[in-house]
């Protein structure tokens, strides 16, 4: 991606044909268009293990029928395409406890004024059988009229692509099994068709996606929305790009509480509305202090208290220096796999530059100490309850979440990871960015 579309200036109006404007939010009308956009490919998984094995979740197993008996293993597992809704149909049959989906509506972050949910029971999901035959060859079965029944839908042999090359997205369509769901809109409940697409891994991991994004117009600039390719809730908040026109690679991308720049006018997104079918955003007034998450901005400050102290820190503290900040958990595998490399780079960069701090997110006192101690944590943490929750000023819906701060305290990059994380943090330092 050329750097300078980050900082580029979009100018757009208000006079879209479609569009609605109420004082300072406009709501964009959303049209839902197969394939990827420009976006990348995201993966859900398959999961092996039997929905009544699952404590919180066990009451919620719907009872399918079909599966082949050939199959010398086998599952069931359901695609949720709305897991709020899922969720709270679920709550509402007494198959969830308060106490859990209390916990849900806040890490979930469930709004119902913003999203009302249906009362009634809907097929906001489908279920996917799988197994393996005596040849230990991989097979699924989708069920694709929603009726619980296997044995009226094709047996289909799972396709093989390896995630470390770059997939053909034409191939995957090829793969495409059209399927019927039910979503809850403004207008009652709709029956909905769509796709999903199953294939495995090398290493035999059976994964999935739905092969869709959203697409609307602001005065003649295209605007993108996808949710990620597995869920078509945008429980995630969605991520949404910009384009100069059709087909181009000319774009940067951004998130909600994110800002579209003009230059008299700035437009603050606040996301996708599932219930409207529609993209909000806002006309911020010219004299608001704007804080972003979007590289090139300045973050929400913070007042923070370290983990197991009554010392308080805030961003400021690090002002002259590079800052790191990780957003991770002890329960999140992907942040644990990625420890080493944070370690490394923290132990060989140069101090006088650069800091790093972690916010542990979901995490309880014993598992940090535990973390910090099996793992030599050596810079500054904090647990989320004493961090004002940055977590929601931050926009993080996904973990490990990493964002870099520069010497004057703006955003230059985020989500920075993996076995050359060392290297790009001196990059940055030495480029003075």
């Amino acid at each position: 991606m050329n750097t300078k579309n980050l900082f580029r200036v979009i100018v757009l109006f208000f006079s879209l044909s479609g569009c609605t404007e109420n004082n300072n939010s406009i709501e964009l009308p959303l049209k839902t268009v197969e394939g990827y956009g420009p976006f990348y490919l995201g993966l859900g998984y398959l999961n092996w293990t039997p929905l009544k094995e699952k404590k919180e979740w066990n009451k919620t197993e719907i009872k399918t029928k079909g599966i082949p008996a050939s199959w010398k293993v086998s599952n069931v597992d359901q695609i949720w395409f709305d897991g709020q809704q899922f969720a709270y149909q679920n709550y509402l049959n007494k198959k969830l406890s308060k106490k859990f989906f209390d916990r849900l509506v806040k890490s979930w972050d469930i709004d119902f004024k913003k999203k009302p949910l249906s009362k009634k029971s809907i097929k906001c999901f489908v279920h996917i059988a799988f197994g393996k035959t005596q040849n230990d060859e991989l097979q699924f079965i989708v069920d694709s009229n929603n009726n619980n029944d296997f044995s009226d839908d094709p047996i289909n042999t799972a396709s093989v692509f390896s995630l470390k090359e770059n997939i053909d997205h034409q191939q995957l369509l090829k793969l495409a099994i059209d399927i019927e769901y039910e979503k809850f809109t403004e207008s009652g409940v709709k029956k909905v068709k769509s796709k999903v697409i199953i294939f495995a891994t090398p290493g035999g991991d059976l994964t999935y996606h739905i092969p869709y994004h959203a697409k609307t117009t602001f005065k003649g600039t295209p605007i993108y929305v996808s949710f990620g390719f597995v869920l078509q809730n945008y429980s995630n908040g969605g991520k949404f790009a910009l384009h100069s026109y059709d087909d181009s690679s000319d774009f940067f991308t951004l998130e909600p509480n994110e800002y579209i720049y003009n230059e008299n006018e700035v437009f603050k997104i606040i996301g996708v509305n599932t219930y409207k079918e529609a993209l909000t955003l806002e006309k911020m007034s010219t004299d608001t202090i704007l804080y972003s998450t979007q590289i090139g901005s300045r973050p929400h400050p913070l007042k923070m208290k370290k983990f197991l102290s009554n010392d308080s820190i805030t961003l400021d503290d690090y002002k002259g220096k590079f800052l790191f900040i990780d957003f991770w958990g002890t329960w999140c595998a992907p942040c644990i796999k990625d420890l080493p490399n944070i370690i490394k780079a923290y132990d060989k960069i140069d101090k006088n530059e650069i800091d790093f701090l972690s916010i542990a997110v979901y995490d309880k006192i014993d598992n940090l100490q535990v973390a910090i101690h099996k793992f030599g944590l050596k810079w500054s943490q904090v647990l989320e309850n004493d961090s004002n929750q940055a977590r929601k000023l931050y926009n993080v819906k996904s973990f490990p979440t990493t964002i870099l701060l520069n010497k004057e305290g703006i955003i230059v990059a985020k989500n920075l990871r993996g076995e050359h994380l060392l290297d790009t943090l001196n990059y940055y330092i030495n480029n003075k960015q």
